[in-house]
């Protein structure tokens, strides 16, 4: 090859790189579109372990590995938003844990994440109070919210199980990038420094097309946990398939102020499960709930489900007889028909949908 040709082809890429998508005013590129992951597991943007995050006040989030290094800087407009229950939420602050992690409120900016071995593998340092929670969302909404739940509350509760089955699943929605969740779960005020001033739901959930465990598959299992919508922490999922029986329970460990929750799919035996110290004790709600992002019509929605053999107690471990309430969303009359929740008892509720 020839000088003249040589520069030619360097000039050529000279010019690429200045009039690139973000150079003339398009949008900018988004560098991370799927959670920060400290897992192997597939659907994560993946992070050293004992990886820093730190949220800055600008809106910006910095990773640094354990050795100090950077790993990731953007700005929250290079950031995509993902699905997560309680909202769609900036990729950032997602992030992915093996089961078994503790999630630990160090101050009123600080998390530690530790495995089940108790070796630190996250932090999460939050400077940016509500700075940064707005990116650039990839797929606009229809409905994007809860669509029915069952309720009860508010008083402070020890225990929560439920068992469902996991129903027809909703019809090419994956092809559309819709997401449904169902799932039963335990929210109310946080418990210490860093969640003290947060509103922490911990919830054993059911999700579709949320980053699916296997291959070809849009189900999956994981629990979650979302600080006032800031912070989401789920664990690694598990394989479900329609049909398979699952348990969600939710329990306080006795003596002590920490809450396990534990998704568990009895028709394969896989679990997984978190532990935290950020959920408090009081003013909490019991629930099981049907959630949705991007949702167009009755197909992209979960079929009927029935929430059985649902037990709650007290933090001493009394048995409770809850008289749950029940809620259709509003607006959701404008994408769906036939949505009901049908109370049976205290241990049973139906989810009613059109499928």
């Amino acid at each position: 090859m020839n000088k003249h040709r040589l520069w030619v082809i360097v000039l050529m890429l000279g010019l690429l790189a200045a009039f690139s998508v973000g150079a003339t005013g398009g949008p900018p590129e988004l560098k991370v579109q799927q959670a920060l992951g400290v897992t192997e597991a597939p659907g994560v943007h993946r992070i050293p372990v004992g990886s820093t995050v730190i949220h800055l006040a600008d809106g910006s989030t910095t990773v640094t590995g354990p050795d100090g290094r950077s790993v990731i800087s953007v700005k929250s407009s290079e950031v995509a938003l993902i699905p997560a229950p309680e909202g769609m939420a900036p990729a950032t602050r997602v992030y992915e844990v093996p089961s078994g992690s503790f999630v630990h409120g160090v101050s009123p900016d600080t998390i530690e994440i530790y495995d089940a071995d108790g070796m630190l593998i996250l932090t999460v340092i939050d400077q940016a109070g509500e700075a940064g929670s707005e990116a650039v969302q990839t797929n606009p909404p229809a409905y994007s919210d809860w669509i029915e739940d069952a309720h009860w509350g508010y008083r402070s509760y020890g225990y929560f199980t439920a068992k469902w089955i996991v129903p027809v699943a909703p019809i090419n929605s994956w092809i559309d990038d819709d997401v449904v969740y169902l799932f039963n779960g335990i929210y109310g005020p946080g418990a210490n420094a860093w969640a003290g001033k947060r509103n922490v739901i911990l919830q054993p959930v059911v999700g579709f097309n949320d980053d699916g465990w296997w291959p070809g598959n849009p189900l999956n299992g994981r629990v979650w946990m979302v600080a006032s919508k800031t912070e989401y922490i789920r664990t690694a999922a598990v394989d479900v398939a329609v049909g398979n029986i699952i348990y969600g329970e939710i329990q306080k460990y006795p003596g002590q102020t920490l809450w396990q929750a534990t998704l568990y799919n009895r028709s394969t035996g896989w679990g997984t499960v978190l532990v935290t110290d950020l959920l408090g004790t009081t003013g909490q709600a019991v629930t099981v709930a049907l959630e949705g992002y991007n949702l167009e019509n009755d197909s992209d929605l979960f079929g009927t489900t029935d929430f059985v053999q649902m037990h709650v107690e007290d933090p001493n471990y009394a048995t409770l007889y809850p008289s749950w309430s029940g809620r259709v969303w509003y607006g959701t009359d404008e994408y769906f028909d036939d949505l009901e929740v049908i109370i049976y008892d205290y241990s049973h509720v139906r989810l009613q949908t059109a499928r």
